[in-house]
């Protein structure tokens, strides 16, 4: 009988000249070992099966006329992160009063997000124009209506995310991320999930407009409904939000920010499920590679030349 030939030990890497060692792909990552890591476990954690967060959640994405396709590419976005149709979320698209409910656009982006969320136009009845009334007028036109189709009709809107045009998320599970973290909130007695914004020569210490509040604030203050049509509505109602606002924000405000790289963008979303106000189309291009595809592309910029590094970084548009 032959005797078995004993099994070749596994290679093990050979040593680089001048002591140095082969890298890990990680570790050869243009973003550095960081972020490389963050988003490998990102990777790894969108292909496990996860139970969602169970508080029932509405999310705002508000728009007028003039930033109503932006709006509404984010709202199709949104649908697009999600692998299978949940009906913990109620997607709203909350428009000012100058977006009539017969427009084509509306409609044909509530049927296109239709098949990840149930989703409904809501269109305030605040008349307000200009900046910074119009901003209050869609936002408490909003909250408005918010309030009434929980309390009459007994929609899903307890608790209710306001966003805008100009903001992202920043993970691919960032609705169960901000949830959990609102819950925290909620339990410590504070039914406002918020980035505080410090007190300026410009401005008072606010909290910013994209927010996640307990529609039970609405009735408990009245002041909250009204709002001088030149001052910003975040800003003058600073000490309401701040004083209902908890330990855990959930959302970073890079108001004014432009060219946002990669590499920052991972960063906050160890910490934050949403950024809001970057006023160019890096943060747009970043959120990019939240979807399964678009991360794999970036992926394989690992080794390659900066120059195709860089393209294919700035390259991932919808």
């Amino acid at each position: 009988m032959t005797k078995p030939r004993p099994l070749k030990p596994i290679p093990l890497p050979a040593v680089l000249s001048k002591g140095r060692r082969h890298k890990h792909m990680i570790e050869n990552h243009p973003m550095g070992v960081t972020v490389a890591a963050n988003m490998a476990i990102e990777d790894a954690r969108r292909r496990m099966v996860l139970e969602h967060h169970p508080m029932k959640l509405g999310i705002a994405v508000q728009f007028w006329k003039g930033d109503k396709d932006d709006a509404l590419r984010l709202a199709r976005f949104l649908a697009d992160l999600e692998p299978h149709h949940r009906d913990d979320v109620l997607l709203i698209l909350a428009s000012r009063f100058d977006v009539p409910e017969t427009d084509p656009d509306v409609r044909d982006a509530a049927f296109y997000c239709g098949r990840k969320f149930p989703t409904t136009h809501l269109r305030s009845g605040r008349i307000a124009e200009g900046h910074p009334a119009g901003c209050f007028g869609l936002w408490a036109g909003t909250a408005e209506r918010c309030h009434e189709l929980y309390t009459e009709r007994g929609w899903p809107l307890e608790n209710v995310l306001f966003v805008e045009a100009d903001g992202v998320p920043t993970r691919f599970d960032w609705i169960d991320w901000l949830k959990g973290l609102h819950e925290k909130n909620l339990a410590a007695k504070h039914r406002v999930t918020g980035y505080r914004m410090e007190g300026s020569r410009d401005y008072p210490a606010h909290i910013n407009g994209s927010l996640c509040m307990h529609m039970s604030m609405w009735p408990d203050y009245p002041s909250l409904h009204k709002c001088p049509g030149n001052q910003a509505w975040d800003c003058f109602h600073g000490q309401v939000m701040l004083g209902e606002a908890g330990r855990s924000p959930g959302i970073v405000n890079l108001y004014g920010a432009h060219d946002l790289s990669m590499s920052v963008y991972k960063t906050l979303a160890r910490d934050y499920a949403w950024m809001a106000s970057v006023k160019d189309e890096s943060a747009w291009e970043c959120a990019q590679t939240l979807l399964p595809k678009n991360w794999r592309r970036l992926a394989q910029t690992v080794g390659a030349p900066k120059a195709t590094r860089d393209a294919v970084i700035r390259r991932h548009k919808p």
